[in-house]
This record gives C-alpha cells, structure tokens and sequence, in this order.
C-alpha cells in the first residue's frame, strides 16, 4: 500500500484519518502474527527508486501493487501490477510502462521476521518520448525478501529481485507494505 500514500498537499488533510482508519483496521484484523493461514487476502505494493550514474544518467521509479491469496499455509499465489517511469538526462528522453502477471511468493517461519522466495512473470507495454510507437515485453523476476510484522496482518518488507529481460538483467531492491486479511471464522 506504500505506492497509494499520496503526497499532493491538497490531500494532506486526509492522511491523519486515513491513516488512523487504516491502523484500526489491522488491529482488528490481527488473528495470526507471523504466520500467513490458508485462505488468507494479501493486500498491498512496493517501490523501487532507480538510479543510473555509471554509464548514463538516469533516474526512474516502479510502482507495484499486488493482490495475493494464500492457497496453502505460507503459501501465497497473486497479481502483480506494475507502472514504470524512467528518464534520462543524457538525452531527454522518458520511458513508462505498465505491466501485469502472475506471482507466488513462499513465506517461511510463524516469527515477526519471516524470510520468503518470490517469482513473478510479467508483460509490459511500453512507450518511448523518442517513438510513436509503443513496446511489448515480458521478464522473469525470481528474488528473496524479508517481512517484519509491524502489527499482527501488517508487514513491511524488503524485496531483491533479479529483473531478467531478453536483452539485459538488473538487480532491484523494492520496499513495501503488504496487509494481511485472514479468513473469518
């Protein structure tokens, strides 16, 4: 949920309820710590600010809400959304893209701090400022990461992947929010 906080100062006014409203509900929500149950809604996103100084100067930012269900104990099967931006400042020109996939992520441990493997598979479409037309691609993102539960259904991680493209692969670390709905009893 990281990617909905917004920062437009005519909504700064809202973030206090908002936010407030958001810290009732997860602790009303709070049934398990650390250990995601069957039939448990995952809810939420991370980000990745990217930066390339080497070679180039670039900078861009990817946005990437998800939608999960736990299908087994610690086993979690979703959708990824993804929106991507980058611009250079070598040439000035801009890329965007969106892009949607499946993903499954294996959480491991009943602690505050659990550890998890994660693979996703997307297709993206793409623009260019330098050509009218757009882009089609997919990629592999197989990674690691690591959740600690802030509350009993809330968990803030961190997420390195390995972004593997036809024509290159990156490393990318994402930070993130992920509520966890367990089932009603």
């Amino acid at each position: 949920m990281l990617y909905a906080l917004n920062i437009h100062s005519n909504s700064l006014t809202m973030k206090p309820k908002l936010l407030f409203t958001g810290l009732l509900l997860s602790l009303s929500l709070g049934h398990v710590l650390g250990q995601i149950q069957k039939h448990t809604w995952m809810i939420g996103g991370d980000m990745n600010l990217l930066m390339n100084i080497y070679d180039r100067q670039d900078i861009g930012f990817i946005l990437v809400p998800t939608v999960g269900y736990t299908v087994a104990k610690n086993l979690v099967l979703g959708i990824n959304m993804t929106g991507e931006y980058y611009y250079s400042f070598d040439d000035k020109t801009y890329w965007g893209g969106f892009g949607i996939g499946p993903m499954f992520r294996y959480y491991i441990g009943k602690k505050k701090l659990m550890p998890f493997a994660y693979f996703s598979y997307k297709g993206e479409i793409g623009f260019y400022s330098n050509y009218e037309d757009t882009s089609w691609d997919h990629s592999l993102l197989p990674g690691v990461g690591l959740t600690y539960m802030i509350l009993p259904s809330v968990g803030i991680e961190g997420l390195l992947t390995c972004h593997v493209l036809e024509y290159y692969k990156t490393l990318q670390f994402h930070i993130g929010l992920q509520v966890y709905l367990p089932p009603n009893k």
